[in-house]
């Protein structure tokens, strides 16, 4: 692994400014869909095209350094809100008011349409209970200094989209955020302290609870439940993704040392 890294430090700039690509990262060689037991460096396009196509210096060279790589369509990558639902509903609808409150349902910031409850996690100083999600469903997008949210702003459940109205469905008040700048980005994630009484489940809707947390490495399995899409599951495709910028609300953001599902 740590040669890899170093040959994905070495090429990662030239290989983010070719035609389509969208993020490069560390996983595995893939051939009609199957993975294969060959590390590489995966190269994330929006589409991938017909080498005749292509502009001779918008090629992905099949090898970088010794090490091959793969090129994945991977479409255009951008934060998501608040678009139509289409899954085999769970038990719990979770576009609807959801009680006691639990991952996987429709949240959002009062300005920002609708997303997805993450997890509840703890404070580490006081072990109060917070919910965690996007700063671009909590926090409306903000880097930090453009007033987009300030803390203590109310956060509905479900989302405004879902049907959510201001005041009576506020179940928390923005606690606090990372902001999304236009240099390097880690995450994009927010927490909100829940108003009291709130009933709260740590189950995820559709997969249950949490029971720990572990390093992802290429091919692990996976799982989640979105507002959007329901409960999906697949593999990690690949670690360490940097990305070129994402369109966030009039700027544009990179990602880097991100996980690739």
């Amino acid at each position: 692994m740590d040669n890899m890294r170093s040959v994905l430090a070495a090429h990662k700039k030239e290989l983010l400014q070719l035609k389509n690509v969208v993020a490069v990262g560390i996983g595995y060689k893939t051939r009609a869909g199957r993975k294969l037991s060959i590390p590489s460096i995966v190269v994330f396009v929006s589409e991938k095209l017909p080498a005749e196509q292509l502009a001779a210096q918008d090629l992905v060279p099949p090898e970088v350094s010794g090490v091959l790589t793969d090129v994945v369509a991977a479409g255009v990558i951008k934060p998501l809100q608040s678009f139509d639902h289409s899954f085999d509903p769970p038990t719990v609808d979770p576009t609807q008011v959801v009680r006691p409150l639990q991952p996987g349902c429709s949240i959002g910031h009062y300005l920002v349409a609708a997303g997805t409850l993450g997890c509840i996690v703890r404070d580490r100083q006081t072990s109060s209970p917070l919910l965690l999600s996007n700063n671009h469903i909590l926090a409306n997008s903000s880097n930090g200094s453009d007033g987009r949210c300030r803390a203590g702003d109310p956060i509905l459940q479900p989302g405004n989209y879902d049907g959510g109205q201001y005041p009576r469905d506020i179940v928390a008040s923005l606690n606090r955020y990372i902001p999304i700048l236009e240099a390097d980005n880690l995450v994009d994630a927010a927490v909100a302290t829940p108003i009291a009484d709130l009933e709260i489940s740590a189950e995820i809707i559709g997969a249950g609870p949490v029971k720990g947390i572990s390093e992802a490495i290429p091919g692990m399995a996976v799982q989640k439940f979105g507002r959007t899409t329901g409960l999906t599951r697949g593999a990690v495709m690949a670690v360490e993704v940097d990305t070129n910028p994402i369109r966030y609300n009039g700027y544009a953001a990179p990602f880097i040392n991100q996980i690739f599902l």
